[in-house]
């Protein structure tokens, strides 16, 4: 049953009123706050991206647009009790997306080349069914959504996810103290509370993941054992407990078991990466956590699976921007993503912002403030 069609012209207000229809067509319909946001997501995405289509200032675009109806964009929205349908509509030209949307195509993995895609990706990503029809000179999006039953997990799932958040501070930029069945320190720096941990991680061999002055804080004979790349391994003095990995190596150090995978600087070879970078995945509370150090997007984070909580740098100095930061969210698929901030970024800075917004309704993000 259709219960709201909106019709506006894409202007600068278009989205906020399509935002408030929506808005009026879920209280409706009385659907949850987690419904509402991936709702919300997937509308404005595709909302956004017709936007695109419609406004295009190439002459030939611009002569078709001189008819008024032809920059027009209409939202119809249905409902039948356990299927939310959504359909946008516009009369612009066609796009360089649709096909990965069309019925009767082979479906593919849609590139995450632009940020229109990543959007429409994440749009598909939270939908039932996401679909594109051309029919005469309409271009019709199809957006089903099914109401999911209330989970009777979902209250015991989150106070699993509650006191897993508490079981991580970071005390700098990339420093982080983890206090499971073991204490964990990940790249110290600048510590300002000595204490004896378990285990220390390093992922990289610059100062500011391998720090030999914050590690001795931290060290302690016949208990801390220190995790680290060959070339920082090998700067750390010989008295101190090191186990020297690579990526791909596997190990169970201090009573946990860690993955070892790599990292990238695309500025050096190969050969020097595998003896410089790394992440680790290891479990704390039965949950696998990811950190991946700073590191640059890489097509082995497409490989990662079951990643609850990942921690991504933006903005590192490996070359992490935040169209990268957002494709390795996508790549892996955690349910939480925790941004580390480097160069002194805060969390109230644009890219950060932006790295929220796009995520937001898919992917959790978790905004880790330093101590």
């Amino acid at each position: 049953m259709e219960i709201a069609r909106l019709t506006v012209i894409a202007e600068q207000n278009a989205l906020t009123m399509a935002q408030s229809c929506l808005q009026s067509f879920c209280d409706y319909c009385s659907l949850n706050n987690s419904d509402f946001s991936n709702l919300s997501l997937a509308v404005e995405e595709v909302f956004n991206y017709c936007v695109g289509l419609v406004k295009d200032t190439r002459p030939a675009a611009t002569a078709y647009q001189s008819k008024e109806h032809n920059r027009q964009i209409t939202l119809r929205f249905s409902f039948d009790s356990t299927m939310a349908d959504i359909i946008i509509e516009h009369h612009g030209r066609a796009g360089l997306l649709e096909k990965y949307f069309s019925p009767g195509t082979i479906k593919k993995d849609i590139p995450l080349t632009s940020f229109e895609a990543v959007g429409l990706h994440l749009a598909s990503e939270v939908m039932t069914n996401f679909s594109y029809y051309a029919i005469g000179d309409s271009h019709i999006f199809n957006l089903n959504y099914l109401i999911k039953e209330a989970d009777p997990y979902a209250a015991a799932e989150e106070e699993i996810n509650i006191k897993l958040r508490e079981r991580f501070k970071r005390l700098a930029s990339n420093t982080l103290r983890i206090e499971a069945k073991k204490l964990i320190y990940i790249n110290p720096r600048n510590i300002k509370k000595p204490e004896a941990a378990d285990l220390i991680l390093i992922t990289g061999i610059d100062d500011e993941y391998c720090s030999v002055e914050d590690i001795k804080k931290l060290f302690k004979e016949r208990r801390t054992i220190i995790v680290a790349p060959t070339s920082c391994a090998a700067i750390i003095p010989p008295a101190l407990d090191v186990v020297t990995v690579k990526a791909g190596d596997t190990a169970e150090v201090a009573g946990i078991k860690l993955n070892i995978v790599p990292g990238h600087n695309p500025h050096m070879t190969e050969l020097l990466n595998e003896t410089r970078y790394v992440g680790y995945i290891f479990n704390i509370l039965s949950r696998a956590v990811y950190v991946a150090g700073d590191t640059a997007l890489i097509p082995e984070m497409k490989n990662l699976r079951e990643i609850d909580t990942a921690f991504i740098p933006i903005n590192g100095k490996l070359g992490m921007p935040v169209n990268d930061a957002l494709r390795a969210a996508l790549y892996i698929k955690p349910r939480v993503v925790v941004p580390l901030s480097y160069a002194n970024l805060s969390y109230d800075d644009p890219d950060i912002k932006f790295f929220e917004t796009k995520l937001k309704g898919h992917i959790e993000v978790y905004k880790l403030e330093a101590e």
